[in-house]
């Protein structure tokens, strides 16, 4: 089998995966005749958005997610389904219950040339440093290796990651209702033309940042706007001051907050700026200069939200500073060395559980400190959520 077509690395997993199974196809944009990009993938796919939610569960430490991605209420392994219709992909998708069956499946789907996309849970998956659970996951498997015994995986790293047949299963197993999922991907018929599903995907984006699902207050703009209301609110029953009060809980959810828009799938800035790209990209294909302008705006919504980020995990408190340099390192570690960068995230994992014992026995912030950086990051939310507001409309009336 020749993988030589295949390019590796990427930022989101979905699109990062597509863009793979692409490559070794050697698919083409009708307008350019050269290999899709990942940033037309996602514009096409819906673009970025936004939802807030915060978990607590007795006996744990509470966590949040941030989502930044147009994942709504799509379903896990379903995200893309769009993106294909958009660019009339043909998929063959299989599912089962039964974890013999789904080796079969794909050793089968390898042994007939194809690379399989799959569906696993992140925090499962023995290579990447973290202790998410639950967090639907896209990647390639284009080979199995005899003489190891392993596969080989194409995922966000720039180099081949091994991976046991076991580990794979336990990662598929993980989120019950992705039931073993895999995807074939159909070579296209011929150049892809994108002007159809640029029209959609733009539409979808802003569509659902103004209108977004139920439950309404937690996505899309009006989500963006509830959660910088809660961020310094020592009064509203999700306020932050209550359910990550000064101390450890506070610790993770300040965490939380710099990997979903730093590091998880971003690339940076909550992926504002691949959906910048996206826009100088689509401005070509469909020949309207606004969106090239536009992109510009998001650009700078990219550096407020890195910005954002960055005063999460502030460079004066020493722990918070030293934690964000270990989350910034493990991504990126990752990413650049693959699987040469396990042995150094192991050392990472070590520091990361003393960091978290300190916090819990003395973390450096009293409660009007903690006030204090609650309502500069309550400061820059507002500003995002008014740029964010004024870009959606423009959005809206960019391609009329």
């Amino acid at each position: 089998m020749n993988f030589d077509n295949l390019e590796f690395g990427g930022t989101y997993s979905e699109t990062t995966a597509i863009r793979h199974v692409l490559s070794f196809h050697g698919a083409t944009a009708a307008y350019n005749q050269q290999p899709l990009t990942e940033a037309m993938l996602f514009g096409v796919s819906g673009g970025i958005g936004f939802a807030y939610f915060n978990f607590e569960y007795d006996g744990y430490e509470p966590t949040l997610y941030i989502g930044v991605a147009q994942r709504y209420t799509t379903r896990f392994g379903q995200y893309m389904d769009g993106l294909y219709r958009r660019l009339g992909l043909e998929t063959n998708v299989r599912m089962t219950r039964s974890a013999q069956l789904a080796e079969t499946n794909l050793n089968g789907d390898l042994a007939q040339g194809s690379p399989v996309i799959i569906h696993v849970d992140r925090g499962k998956l023995p290579y990447y440093a973290e202790d998410t659970e639950y967090a639907d996951h896209a990647l390639v498997v284009f080979a199995y290796d005899e003489k190891s015994r392993n596969f080989l995986v194409a995922d966000q790293a720039r180099s081949p990651i091994t991976i046991s047949p076991s580990d794979l299963s336990s990662a598929r197993e993980s989120i019950d209702s992705l039931s073993f999922r895999s995807l074939i991907l159909a070579a296209p018929n011929g150049p892809i033309n994108l002007v159809e599903g640029i029209n959609r995907g733009i539409r979808q984006c802003w569509d659902r940042m103004l209108n977004p699902p139920h439950p309404r207050n937690n996505f899309g703009l009006l989500g963006l706007e509830k959660w910088a209301g809660l961020i310094n609110s020592s009064k509203a029953r999700k306020g932050w001051l209550k359910v990550f009060a000064p101390g450890v809980n506070l610790y993770v959810g300040l965490q939380w907050t710099y990997k979903c828009i730093q590091t998880q799938e971003t690339g940076g800035g909550a992926l504002r700026g691949m959906y910048a790209d996206f826009l100088d990209e689509a401005s070509e294909v469909v020949g309207k200069p606004r969106l090239k302008e536009l992109a510009e705006r998001y650009r700078d919504l990219e550096r407020h939200w890195s910005a954002l980020a960055e005063a999460t995990l502030p460079e004066d408190v020493s722990l918070l500073r030293r934690t964000r340099e270990l989350i910034y390192r493990t991504e990126h570690s990752f990413l650049d060395n693959g699987m040469d960068a396990i042995p150094e995230m192991d050392g990472i994992r070590t520091e990361q559980a003393a960091l978290h014992e300190e916090a819990i026995n003395d973390f450096p912030l009293d409660k009007s400190q903690s006030q204090a950086l609650l309502d500069d990051l309550h400061d820059r939310l507002t500003v995002i959520f008014e740029a964010e507001q004024e870009a959606t409309e423009i959005l809206k009336t960019a391609l009329s």
